[in-house]
């Protein structure tokens, strides 16, 4: 009987056949089976839920989160003269669809501050998520002409003094 073929994909923490054939595993052991062209579940590892996935040749398995790309965190503040609201439709109305349109994007997420009455609330507006496969793909996105743009865009509705950016490494603990 001929051996199944596995796509091998990075996730911290855990390995699992998918529906598609496609085999998770913790990034640490990558170096060690990653060119295998085919390996059983390995003993002992708790199944991944969630998790993206990419074939040979690049097509994409959706599911929801994944370590194998590189992680890109803006944290926002407005403009002081605009309020919540205008910064928060500027963003997702005007901003976001410039940001969507960066080549090699492959998720975009943006998170609000929602109204919490037992917390004071944060001195940030949003904060934005973008995932890429690696900072080649980031650098080669930002240095595009839909980069400027979106760089073009920020004076508009944030503040530049405060807000920051950062690539992140993000660590999946519970």
């Amino acid at each position: 009987m001929p051996s199944k073929k596995f796509t091998i994909v990075l996730y911290r923490g855990c390995v699992s056949p998918s529906p598609r054939g496609v085999i998770l595993i913790p990034s640490r052991e990558t170096a060690r089976i990653r060119h295998k062209p085919a390996l059983s579940v390995v003993e002992g590892r708790k199944p991944c839920e969630n998790a993206t996935a990419f074939d040979p040749e690049g097509a994409k398995e959706t599911l929801a989160d994944s370590t194998l790309m590189l992680k890109f965190m803006v944290v926002l503040y407005r403009r002081p003269d605009l309020t919540r609201e205008q910064f928060r439709q500027h963003l997702e109305r005007i901003h976001a669809p410039l940001a969507k349109a960066l080549p090699g994007l492959r998720h975009y997420r943006q998170n609000h501050v929602s109204d919490d009455p037992t917390r004071t609330p944060p001195a940030w507006d949003a904060v934005i998520e973008l995932y890429f496969d690696d900072l080649n793909s980031m650098e080669t996105a930002w240095a595009s002409p839909h980069g400027a743009a979106s760089d073009a865009d920020l004076p508009r509705f944030a503040d530049l003094k405060r807000t920051s950016w950062s690539v992140v490494e993000e660590l999946t603990l519970l």
